[in-house]
């Protein structure tokens, strides 16, 4: 089991979210690095758009919370990780040739989304090129059922698919035991968290033939107003912490795990590769040269691969605890031969084990119903 020194900065939530909004907001569309850029989707809302503009104003539904949301997520997803990030979002159409710069996209109230046949065209190849969408902030069974009509024109022979808390995406970087209800202001507002009759949330996904992981979808969740409103005092800071936890467990997987096409995507665009395309190819030739050694001498582990791994890439450290004969050692040693890196070890029985430090996970048996369930106990 992997406890991470970075994760400490959990204990700090309600610090660092409230610095988040303090920063003046900059104008977006001005992307002037190549660092992580969030992308937002613009999409055609069809008849669709009389119904959300007579609610809500003469604006678009693909325009909720921007750039506010994602550009204060930037700023958290930046302190909690060694990841390089530009502070400005971008919105793109779907339609557009720079989409195919970009592995990763944001998109928002699909309830409202009516794709023409050129969007749901260019979704499909830029997902199957390798990128990844992360879909939120739609509520109920009609926003559901027009999700799934319209994401029928893209993948027609494909259906979403339940994602399992055991799942990586839950544990890339935090850890998760359940999959959390993050609720938009407006449900706070009413002493609820639900929004539109949908109560329990779910997290599904819809995969590749390879089963990658191509789309997130959020149903039930306002991941957007979690991170916009990190500094309102309205807003309960324990969702903005949930909220925030899981933008960036989405993103470190997708950027370390589900981005294996970059450079077809940025062929596609017809525009030269960046030095960001260039980093994320190394990156990515890097892991998959390493796992190819590791996997000689490691049998099996690898969700702790893969954790070792985000830690190395994200600049984090690692505390490996276990029972003896897990390959620990061999673990450590065979990574640091690999990466030409000096290898130490400290052999003692000490009184004091990294479990008085982190906390452990135990068997708890409840005397009533006689039903055992994991505990943390710090």
């Amino acid at each position: 089991m992997i406890k991470q020194a970075w994760r400490q900065i959990a204990a700090r939530g309600s610090i660092w979210l409230l610095l988040l909004s303090a920063a003046p907001q900059a104008p977006a569309q001005q992307i002037t690095d190549d660092n992580f850029t969030f992308v937002r989707i613009r999409y055609s809302m069809g008849y669709l758009g009389y119904a959300f503009q007579s609610r809500y104003g003469a604006y678009d539904s693909w325009m909720v919370d921007f750039p506010s949301a994602e550009e204060n997520f930037l700023r958290g997803f930046a302190k909690a990780t060694s990841v390089p990030v530009s502070g400005r979002s971008v919105s793109i159409g779907l339609t557009e040739d720079a989409l195919f710069d970009y592995a990763f996209a944001y998109v928002v109230e699909v309830g409202y989304m009516q794709l023409t046949d050129e969007e749901a065209k260019a979704l499909r190849e830029w997902l199957l090129r390798g990128g990844f969408l992360l879909i939120d902030d739609f509520h109920g069974w009609r926003e559901w059922q027009n999700f799934v009509y319209q994401f029928k024109k893209v993948f027609p022979e494909r259906e979403p698919r339940d994602i399992p808390i055991d799942h990586p995406i839950f544990h890339c970087y935090y850890d998760f035991d359940y999959f959390p209800q993050v609720p938009g202001l407006a449900a706070l507002y009413r002493g609820v968290t639900y929004e539109k009759g949908g109560k329990v949330p779910h997290c599904r996904g819809i995969f590749d033939d390879q089963g990658r992981l191509m789309v997130l979808i959020n149903h039930n969740m306002d991941l957007g107003d979690s991170w916009e409103h990190a500094a309102d005092r309205r807003y309960q800071i324990k969702y903005s912490i949930l909220g925030y936890k899981l933008g960036i467990n989405y993103i470190i997987y997708a950027l370390t795990i589900n981005s294996g096409k970059r450079s077809r995507m940025t062929e596609r665009s017809g525009h030269p590769m960046t030095e960001q395309d260039r980093m994320i190819e190394r990156l990515q030739q890097g892991q998959k040269s390493i796992l190819q050694e590791l996997r000689k001498i490691i049998i099996g582990q690898d969700q702790v691969i893969h954790q070792v791994m985000v830690a190395l890439f994200t600049g984090g450290h690692c505390l490996i605890t276990g029972v003896p004969g897990l390959a620990k050692t061999l673990l450590i040693r065979t990574l640091a031969r690999i990466l030409d890196l000096k290898f130490s070890r400290i052999q003692f029985t000490p009184d004091l084990m990294p479990a008085d430090i982190t906390g452990i996970d135990v068997i708890e048996e409840d005397r009533a119903t006689g039903k055992r369930v994991m505990k943390f106990i710090p």
